[in-house]
């Protein structure tokens, strides 16, 4: 803190997100959160690092790197999971191939299948149902068909992308 001073917070933007891009003032009382573990950590300091941030700006500057740092750090080990529900009864052998390939796709940290079809983002069904306001929904005609395997992993490929950008960053843009 004594060599680089006030400028801390343009080096640190070199390797993390600048405030502009990434801030921890969430709604949800993130910020607030990691802002009181910054003082508990700072209580927790020796007396002599402790001086070193003697005044506000350094004290304020400090601050928002350990929070945007940390929060930064937590979203980025934070995966997006996406809920499914299959309706697979055509063939009574899809449910197994479905959920393998699904697995073996997008693996166990991306995707979670879920018993009731109203937890779920996304329901895979062989028959034709409505999806509801929330959800989306895929019909496979053929299961073990590349061209409707392509369509589904677009599908699911584009909700996990919204799903982690709305993650860190709260919003996107969809143009």
């Amino acid at each position: 803190l004594k060599i680089v001073g006030k400028d801390l917070g343009k080096i640190s933007s070199l390797s993390f997100p600048p405030p502009s891009n990434f801030t921890a003032d969430t709604q949800d009382g993130t910020g607030e959160r990691l802002a009181s573990l910054y003082y508990d950590f700072r209580a927790e300091l020796p007396e002599e690092l402790r001086l070193e941030l003697e005044s506000p700006e350094d004290q304020t500057v400090t601050e928002h790197l350990f929070v945007n740092v940390v929060h930064s750090l937590l979203l980025n080990n934070t995966p997006a999971k996406l809920k499914i529900y299959l309706q697979l009864s055509r063939d009574f052998t899809a449910d197994q191939f479905v959920t393998r390939q699904l697995h073996n796709f997008f693996g166990n940290e991306s995707i979670t299948l879920v018993q009731k079809y109203q937890e779920a983002n996304l329901i895979i069904s062989d028959t034709y149902e409505s999806a509801q306001d929330h959800q989306h929904f895929f019909h496979f005609n053929n299961i073990y068909s590349i061209i409707e395997w392509e369509e589904l992993t677009h599908i699911i490929g584009s909700m996990l992308v919204k799903q982690n950008y709305q993650l860190v960053y709260g919003s996107f843009e969809t143009s």
